[in-house]
Protein backbone atom coordinates (compact mmCIF):
# COMPACT_ATOMS: atom_id res chain seq x y z
CA UNK A 1 0.00 0.00 0.00
CA UNK A 2 3.02 2.15 0.33
CA UNK A 3 3.62 2.56 -3.64
CA UNK A 4 0.00 3.14 -4.03
CA UNK A 5 0.26 6.35 -1.26
CA UNK A 6 3.09 7.62 -3.10
CA UNK A 7 1.42 7.14 -6.62
CA UNK A 8 -1.49 8.71 -5.33
CA UNK A 9 0.42 11.98 -3.46
CA UNK A 10 2.41 12.69 -6.61
CA UNK A 11 -0.27 11.77 -8.62
CA UNK A 12 -1.81 15.24 -6.51
CA UNK A 13 1.23 16.88 -6.59
CA UNK A 14 1.60 17.18 -10.39
CA UNK A 15 -2.10 18.26 -10.60
CA UNK A 16 -1.61 20.77 -8.35
CA UNK A 17 -4.60 19.45 -6.28
CA UNK A 18 -5.32 18.37 -2.49
CA UNK A 19 -6.49 15.59 -0.86
CA UNK A 20 -9.75 17.82 0.09
CA UNK A 21 -9.99 17.85 -3.83
CA UNK A 22 -9.48 14.26 -4.37
CA UNK A 23 -12.36 13.31 -1.18
CA UNK A 24 -15.14 15.59 -3.16
CA UNK A 25 -14.38 14.10 -6.22
CA UNK A 26 -15.11 10.55 -4.73
CA UNK A 27 -17.88 11.58 -3.03
CA UNK A 28 -19.39 13.14 -5.56
CA UNK A 29 -18.57 9.81 -7.83
CA UNK A 30 -20.14 7.36 -5.29
CA UNK A 31 -22.76 9.19 -3.72
CA UNK A 32 -21.43 8.32 -0.07
CA UNK A 33 -19.43 10.65 2.29
CA UNK A 34 -16.14 9.98 3.08
CA UNK A 35 -13.53 12.56 4.63
CA UNK A 36 -10.04 13.04 4.18
CA UNK A 37 -9.36 11.41 7.73
CA UNK A 38 -10.63 8.30 6.42
CA UNK A 39 -9.03 8.78 2.42
CA UNK A 40 -5.53 8.90 4.68
CA UNK A 41 -6.25 5.70 6.98
CA UNK A 42 -7.10 4.02 3.37
CA UNK A 43 -3.67 5.19 2.01
CA UNK A 44 -1.94 4.26 5.10
CA UNK A 45 -3.30 0.70 5.17
CA UNK A 46 -5.25 1.36 8.34
CA UNK A 47 -8.94 0.67 6.38
CA UNK A 48 -9.64 -1.35 3.72
CA UNK A 49 -11.65 0.15 0.83
CA UNK A 50 -11.49 -1.12 -2.49
CA UNK A 51 -14.28 1.39 -3.62
CA UNK A 52 -11.96 4.69 -2.76
CA UNK A 53 -9.02 2.76 -3.95
CA UNK A 54 -11.26 2.26 -7.45
CA UNK A 55 -12.36 5.84 -7.01
CA UNK A 56 -8.91 7.44 -6.69
CA UNK A 57 -7.30 5.17 -9.32
CA UNK A 58 -9.89 6.35 -12.08
CA UNK A 59 -10.00 10.19 -11.24
CA UNK A 60 -6.05 10.37 -11.18
CA UNK A 61 -5.51 8.31 -14.06
CA UNK A 62 -3.66 5.43 -11.94
CA UNK A 63 -2.78 2.10 -12.25
CA UNK A 64 -4.67 -0.52 -9.47
CA UNK A 65 -2.58 -2.09 -6.99
CA UNK A 66 -2.83 -5.96 -6.69
CA UNK A 67 -5.06 -7.29 -4.89
CA UNK A 68 -2.04 -8.69 -2.27
CA UNK A 69 -0.73 -5.10 -2.36
CA UNK A 70 -3.61 -3.97 -0.48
Amino acid sequence: MEEFRKEVRKALIDRDKSTGWLVNEINAATGCHYDTGYLSKVLNGRRKSEQIVSECCRILDLKPPLPEEL
